[in-house]
């Protein structure tokens, strides 16, 4: 399977090379040959060659699907001192979602005026492929609030923050809120809060507030409500138990 995979790297044109690059990458990862992060870290330093924005938001999109059930997150067969662990795919995941956030806002930037407005459309219709970074961290295993709060977090802020785009700000903070777990928000709201000051202007920073807060107040309205279903089904020794406490 290494030879396979050196081989492929010699093909003819760079596009057709690199997605076949990257599914070659999938099986020699599948067979445990060689470290997972060594093999993750080498397709992302090779579909680097691919600048063109829309080509490259779609091939990276590709890789990061293709290795979906393949990083070395908590708990996975790829997960080893050797191969790697949840902090080698956030890596990944975070590297991938930068570069292509950085594709998708030079996508207004190849357009005239006149064909300003198609442009927008295509822009929205191809924010998902960004999104779908935020949604593949939020899912892995071994995502904890810690990591969150240290790693995670202060990097995706730091993406939204300096690519100072309107549509690429107000998606990316609107994906954060959707995706991360409502107790991560709670406990670094502050954080949140502080970013918005730093958005650019043209940001509805109210529809985010308000999202925000929404999400929190089911939150803690379902909170509520299970405390007091728990409390309902307490025997009397650990209701007085409880009280003790």
């Amino acid at each position: 399977m290494s030879d396979l995979y050196e081989s492929v790297q010699h093909a003819g044109n760079i596009i057709p090379r690199l997605y076949l690059l990257i599914t070659v990458g999938s099986a020699y990862i599948k067979t445990k040959e060689a470290p997972v992060k060594l093999i993750l870290k080498d397709l992302l330093d090779m579909v680097k060659g691919v600048q063109q924005p829309i080509r490259g938001l779609f091939l990276r999109y590709y890789l990061l699907k293709m290795m979906k059930d393949k990083l070395p997150d908590s708990g996975s067969e790829f997960e080893s001192a050797d191969n790697g662990n949840v902090n080698d795919a956030i890596e990944f995941i975070l590297t991938n979602m930068s570069e292509m956030n950085r594709l998708w806002v030079r996508l207004q930037h190849l357009s005239s005026n006149k064909d300003k407005e198609m442009r927008n459309v295509e822009r929205n219709e191809l924010r998902m492929t960004v999104g779908e970074n935020i949604i593949r961290l939020s899912s892995l295993d071994g995502l904890t609030y810690d990591i969150y709060i240290k790693t995670v977090l202060p990097k995706i802020l730091e993406i939204v923050v300096i690519c100072k785009d309107t549509l690429a700000q107000q998606y990316l903070m609107e994906c954060i809120i959707q995706a991360f777990p409502d107790d991560y928000h709670l406990r670094s709201l502050e954080q949140l809060l502080e970013t918005t000051a730093q958005l650019n202007g043209n940001v509805d920073i109210k529809s985010i507030f308000i999202n925000l807060m929404e999400k929190l107040s089911k939150y803690a309205q379902n909170s509520a409500e299970q405390n007091k279903e728990d409390e309902e089904n307490m025997t009397e020794e650990e209701k007085e138990t409880a009280k003790l406490a």
